[in-house]
């Protein structure tokens, strides 16, 4: 495996890590040593439970004198089985995950499994790879992986977010089922930028769910060999967290200092990114990053949206050179704000988010490509699961930067393809990109999604103190 040696000290050396891995090349190689890791985790705990089982009956049976079995020594299981947890957020990584994690048990791929006709059909058709409401257990058992096993006598489970939460619900909710999870002994995140689009607060409520000391009817251990770490609550502070990415967001930075408790602490390596845009790229575009100004997360909101009101909307509204515009918003919150105000002054724009029906999506963007809709309202999430396709905009306006640089990076390149048909049409490259404007708004709180757009570099320029607010060209 092509890891870095202080990664996989760390990992191996039961440190939280989250890694950030912009390649699907990186992530795959992390993922599978992650998995050497849970899977020699789960391996030395049974042989480690094994071998002190048969020193208990040894015991039992007079063969050796208790004084030499401290019988502390015994107590070294959790209330339940399932040591390792592992959220992913499509049934694709899962049958990835479990593939890779059979092969590497079995050295036979899946040949080795049980219920593997099931295991296929649920998560190897194509037509299931996106789905995000699942969970499953396995259980290691003489050198084959056992499926589908109850949670509570599983050694890994293997879920989405959304599938599990489904069945442990939220503080608040009449029925839970969690104490599966009070044994967790490693935690795993696996791709977390993706649960991120669908919906992170289950990640949280998930994890705000683990390590609870459960009912003693929900014991599946004999209680004589639970550890003490259990019993006192203190579980949660040598569980391991792992989190692999493709980028850092504020979401994974609060869930790790709330929940990521482990006495060895927690190493997170920043990477320094490049902007999206390189030289070679031939972008002869002027971007601008227009920087607000704010002191909190709720001044934020405000400031952002009486800006955008004031001081853009009404000028690109009534500029005769826009033709076509896309408001480009990373929250849906945001999106419903925006969406209010904008039918309450009657304005000309079109609705796009992740919850509006695909007809109406084929609708609107069909009248935008045509120019009978002049403005487009777009999430990030509706733009990051496919669901819309705009083409011919010679404006765009971001909102709010987008988490994932790399729509910000196909929405410029969509509309300078339209500059350059129009150079090809004979009206010249540099009059048809003067045309076109990029306009991004900022505070403090994108200095993540920034960095990622507009590179390390430029990032810490604009967020330097002396540059409190104005505008930036890149």
């Amino acid at each position: 495996i092509n890891i870095p040696e202080y990664t996989k000290g760390a990992i191996l050396g039961y440190f939280d890590y989250n890694a950030t891995l912009p390649s699907e090349e990186g992530l795959n190689e992390f993922r599978r040593l992650y998995l050497i890791h849970a899977l020699n985790h789960v391996l030395m705990a049974k042989e480690y439970s094994f071998t002190d089982k048969e020193q208990t009956e040894e015991v039992k049976e007079g063969e050796a004198k208790p004084e030499e079995g401290n019988k502390d020594r015994f107590k070294n299981k959790g209330f339940t089985h399932t040591r390792v947890l592992i959220l992913t957020p499509n049934k694709a990584d899962a049958f990835e995950i479990i593939s890779v994690l059979t092969e590497l048990y079995t050295k036979e791929e899946l040949k080795k499994t049980s219920f593997k006709a099931r295991f296929m059909e649920d998560f190897g058709a194509e037509e299931k790879a996106g789905e995000d409401d699942f969970k499953i257990g396995l259980s290691l058992i003489d050198k084959k992986v056992k499926l589908y096993t109850p949670f509570p006598t599983s050694d890994i489970i293997v879920a989405s977010p959304l599938g599990l939460r489904l069945l442990t619900g939220a503080e608040g909710d009449e029925k839970r089922q969690f104490s599966f999870l009070s044994s967790v002994e490693v935690a795993i995140l696996d791709k977390a930028h993706v649960m991120l689009m669908q919906n992170f607060r289950h990640v949280e409520d998930l994890f705000a769910s683990i390590n609870k000391i459960p009912r003693h009817e929900e014991m599946v251990t004999n209680i004589n060999e639970v550890g003490e770490v259990f019993f006192e609550g203190l579980s949660k502070f040598y569980r391991q967290n792992i989190v692999c990415t493709e980028f850092a967001f504020p979401e994974l930075n609060s869930l790790s200092s709330r929940f990521f408790e482990n006495y060895q602490g927690l190493i997170a390596p920043r990477p320094i990114y490049s902007s999206v845009f390189q030289p070679q790229d031939r972008v002869d575009l002027a971007q601008e990053f227009f920087k607000l100004e704010v002191e909190n997360l709720a001044d934020d909101a405000e400031k952002r949206f009486k800006h955008f009101i004031s001081s853009l909307w009404e000028k690109i509204r009534f500029d005769e050179k826009v033709k076509r515009a896309v408001i480009f918003v990373s929250s849906y919150f945001e999106f419903l704000r925006l969406k209010n105000h904008f039918k309450k002054v009657n304005s000309p724009v079109g609705f796009i988010s992740e919850y509006t029906k695909k007809p109406k999506i084929q609708s609107l963007t069909s009248k935008f490509n045509n120019g009978k809709v002049n403005f487009l309202l777009v999430t990030e999430r509706a733009h990051f699961f496919g669901r819309c396709v705009m083409k011919k905009f010679n404006h765009i306006v971001f909102y709010s930067l987008p988490k994932n640089a790399y729509i910000y990076r196909e929405l410029l390149e969509n509309l300078l393809a339209e500059a350059r048909l129009e150079e090809e049409s004979g009206s010249g490259i540099t009059h048809a990109v003067a045309k076109r404007r990029v306009i991004s708004l900022f505070t403090k709180f994108d200095a993540l999604a920034l960095e990622r757009i507009v590179g390390t570099p430029n990032s810490t320029d604009f967020m330097a103190e002396h540059n409190r607010s104005g505008t930036f060209i890149l």
